[in-house]
């Protein structure tokens, strides 16, 4: 795995191009070098390549078109180019805020952490929201009323209702392998982390993992007696279906079922 100067000196390279001519190019030169660079790489070349282009550089496929338009679905457009793609309509009843202070470039900036009341549940919001993107997030109102209560306070609430797009959840089902390669489950992994998921069962995912199987990609290869072994493209390595959209406490309900079975199994194994 790439570290961190060697992914910025990789990206600086395409990062610094403007023409679409120019980007094509350098992309078919480095077509390779691309699909095997890390996920950041990955994550800022699709960010350049929307900008300049208009489309995304990474087109998931699925086994079959969803039923009904929706956000989250595997060809939906990135709703917070900050951070994860894939994003529902949440109306929280209640925001709680947190203000911390941190040293940027020799300067003290604020943030502000988010999280709200859903139904009596409270779940996350965003993080380290700085002014600007507070105002994305929850309007003029809102924010005028938090950075005035932040000037004395460090943490607060605000009644609403508030309709934000927060990070979505979906079922999903993943498709079967399709050769010998292919892993048993769904691996996906994220920082040293992997999710192991079981093909072909309805499961529920939040969108960053949706995001994470999206980009996950791998090289196709054809075998003849006069080139022998060529690529020959790229696939989606983990495609997947969308069901329906989910809530978050079905997806903790069934990942704290599946991580009980996980636990189960290590000991035994032990």
């Amino acid at each position: 795995m790439a570290n961190l100067d060697e992914n910025q000196e990789f990206i600086d390279k395409f990062k610094r191009i403007s023409q679409e001519s120019i980007l094509r190019e350098y992309e078919k030169k480095n077509r390779e070098e691309i699909s095997e660079s890390s996920l950041i790489v990955r994550d800022a070349f699709d960010q350049v390549w929307k900008k300049i282009t208009g489309n995304s550089y990474y087109q998931p496929t699925t086994t079959i078109q969803p039923p009904t338009a929706m956000h989250g679905r595997n060809n939906t457009e990135r709703s917070d180019p900050r951070s994860r793609k894939y994003r529902a309509l949440v109306t929280f009843e209640k925001i709680e805020w947190v203000k911390i202070r941190r040293k940027m470039a020799k300067k003290f900036r604020e943030f502000f952490i988010l999280k709200g009341d859903v139904k009596g549940v409270t779940r996350p919001i965003y993080q380290n929201l700085d002014a600007d993107r507070l105002l994305e997030v929850v309007g003029e109102t809102a924010t005028k009323a938090i950075i005035k209560a932040g000037k004395t306070n460090t943490e607060g609430e605000l009644k609403g209702p508030f309709d934000i797009l927060v990070e979505g959840y979906w079922e999903v089902v993943f498709a079967p392998q399709k050769g010998q390669n292919d892993t048993v489950d769904a691996e996906l992994t994220w920082e040293g982390q992997c999710l192991i998921i079981k093909r072909q069962t309805d499961v529920v995912l939040p969108g960053f993992y949706l995001e994470i199987a999206d980009n996950a990609i791998k090289a196709l290869y054809d075998q003849t007696p006069e080139q022998g072994r060529k690529k020959s493209g790229y696939s989606q390595e983990y495609p997947y279906t969308v069901i329906r959209e989910a809530s978050r406490d079905e997806y903790i309900t069934l990942k704290s079922a599946g991580d009980a079975i996980m636990s189960d199994k290590r000991r035994r194994e032990e």
